[in-house]
């Protein structure tokens, strides 16, 4: 499995510098982008296409939440919110977020973060290989049915 693309959004430098520490001795994650500018993060989700956001909630300008009803729902790659707030918990998880971690946070947190985030990918590659096997025995059952052409045997006289 390729490594999962991150995007790290948080206004707070600290923060993302204990991100990128904890990301980067991993081999199964990639930071292929931060940003501490919700706009700014808007542009770079929509041309980096990163498969996990780990975004904070409180940000001058956009929240979390005001950033996320910027992009179209195709656009949204899973959550992971990073926040110093609990009160946004439960409105996380109605934004479908896959995990929320409160600050300060550690390498054992992350860990389980990621670890729903690689569960949720297995599925929805799993659906994806079910989906494709009953699309071809679908197909298979219904040229069964598709005749081309009869064979017809005459007699002769």
């Amino acid at each position: 499995m390729d490594p999962i693309s991150v995007m790290c959004i948080d206004d707070e430098p600290i923060s993302l510098q204990m991100l990128r520490r904890i990301l980067a001795g991993r081999s199964d994650v990639r930071i292929i982008a931060e940003s501490n500018n919700p706009s700014e993060s808007l542009l770079l989700i929509k041309k980096l296409k990163p498969m996990l956001l780990f975004l904070d909630i409180h940000m001058p300008v956009m929240n979390g939440f005001e950033l996320l009803q910027q992009l179209h729902s195709e656009e949204i790659p899973y959550v992971v919110f990073v926040t110093a707030y609990d009160q946004y918990a439960v409105k996380a998880f109605e934004v479908h977020a896959l995990d929320y971690v409160l600050k300060p946070f550690d390498d054992m947190r992350i860990e389980r973060a990621i670890a729903r985030v690689k569960e949720r990918l297995a599925l929805r590659t799993k659906s994806r290989y079910q989906k494709k096997i009953l699309q071809l025995l679908e197909q298979r059952e219904q040229s069964k049915y598709d005749v081309q052409r009869i064979l017809v045997q005459r007699k002769m006289k």
